[in-house]
């Protein structure tokens, strides 16, 4: 399976490591580590990966549509202070219901 195949790539990947060997500046006791090692290469199940994310988000993005579109009902929702705001499920976004709330708050988010 491809979880497997994961694994196994996982464990055989060995990324190029550059060592600068330029005499080791130390600052107050510390090696600047970031600046001697260089990654050389991207690993190989880095491609398999976002290809199987794309995959699920596609399926993710069709089933939310089919629910907005088809599966959409009133609903009640209520606020930490008490009050109801009315919304419909599968499209109503706590956004929405911030701008609601106050406007003010909705700008210092953004």
């Amino acid at each position: 399976t491809s979880r497997s195949r994961y694994f196994q790539e996982a464990s055989t990947v060995r990324p190029a490591v550059v060592v600068d060997q330029k005499e080791k500046e130390v600052t107050s006791g510390i090696y600047d580590f970031a600046s001697l090692l260089q990654l050389q290469c991207e690993p190989s199940f880095i491609e398999d990966r976002l290809k199987l994310y794309e995959t699920l988000k596609k399926e993710h993005d069709a089933l939310l549509a089919y629910r907005a579109a088809s599966e959409t009902k009133p609903i009640k929702i209520t606020l930490t202070d008490g009050k109801i705001a009315d919304g419909e499920s599968w499209k109503t976004t706590p956004y929405q219901l911030a701008v609601g709330i106050s406007t003010s708050l909705v700008l210092k988010v953004e």
